[in-house]
């Protein structure tokens, strides 16, 4: 069977379909290269069809799920709607930030709309969930004593979930020939999209993941400051999560790191270094880690006369 006839085949789709569903539910962020590889291989009719279709099923299936239901539609419409920018040649930082804007206000209105519709308080519901599993999670502790609320935790959502898209477009970017391969699916390049060895956050934006870190902790005006403060602070880390991948993937190349060993890596620094990693971005501002990383490279190589290091 050819690589084309593999593209072609229905059974080969629905397993590919079925994977990233299973993948992006379990997982998030670690099953969205497979979504990118399906939108690239199967087309955008084919893509935005099953995606609605899955999500309609889960809130049929599953009415206590709404929230989760709309997640997986956003990730889905964030994968999608950046490559549709890049077939058409806009293939930029900003289509990216504009995907993952408007992917994140699926999830943000879409249960508010439904909260609205069944005459629910949707904010009241997610602090009495909160306010449960963190009393599960203290072991009985008073949640004073621990230093944390659900009320902080609400209030911070927005950012969270806009975070979750920013990592979840990351690694589709990053491994999504990887995965394609893996499935033995023909990956079509694209022209326009952006080369995330040279990813770099616009300088302007440094200054606004300082600023917003001060005014986290320094009350300063009314008390709604602090609380859109820390929702920016935590999107701009987000975003330079993107750049310390950028550098990590640089890393990886300059050290010849094997594929394996790349994804034990990347479960580790998502599961346990993210903020590491997106101080390594905003570090990276000003040390410019990739640039010492290529030249540290061409020095390997002279030194080996020439051999590829």
């Amino acid at each position: 069977m050819d690589a084309l006839s593999k593209k072609a085949s229905w059974p080969r789709f629905f397993l590919v379909l079925a994977s990233a569903t299973i993948l992006t539910s379990l997982f998030l962020f670690l099953g969205t290269p497979l979504l990118r590889a399906l939108r690239n291989v199967y087309g955008s009719w084919k893509y935005w069809i099953s995606g609605v279709l899955i999500t309609a099923a889960m809130l049929v299936a599953f009415p206590g799920a709404v929230i989760y239901a709309f997640l997986l539609l956003s990730l889905w419409v964030t994968i999608g709607l950046y490559q549709e920018f890049e077939e058409r040649g806009h293939g930029t930082f900003w289509a990216a930030c504009l995907s993952v804007l408007l992917g994140s206000s699926l999830v943000i209105l879409g249960p508010s709309i439904v909260a609205h519709t069944l005459k629910l308080d949707l904010s009241t519901l997610l602090k009495e969930s909160f306010e449960q599993l963190l009393q599960q999670l203290s072991s009985g502790r008073s949640l004073k004593e621990l230093g944390i609320s659900a009320e902080g935790i609400v209030g911070q959502l927005p950012s969270m979930l806009i975070v979750v898209h920013v990592m979840s477009l990351a690694f589709a970017l990053m491994l999504d020939r990887r995965m394609a391969q893996l499935f033995g699916l023909r990956y079509e390049k694209i022209a326009s999209e952006m080369k995330l060895l040279d990813f770099k956050v616009p300088d302007f934006f440094i200054w606004l993941t300082m600023f917003s870190f001060l005014f986290s902790f320094v009350k300063v005006g009314p008390g709604w400051t602090s609380v859109v403060s820390l929702n920016v602070f935590n999107v701009m880390m987000g975003i330079y999560f993107f750049q310390g991948l950028a550098v990590l993937e640089v890393g990886f190349l300059a050290f010849r790191i094997g594929s394996f060993v790349r994804l034990l890596i990347y479960v580790l620094v998502v599961g346990q270094l993210f903020f590491l990693l997106s101080l390594v971005g905003v570090i990276d501002y000003w040390v410019d880690f990739r640039r010492r990383l290529k030249k540290w490279r061409a020095k390997e190589k002279s030194r080996n006369n020439g051999e590829n290091v």
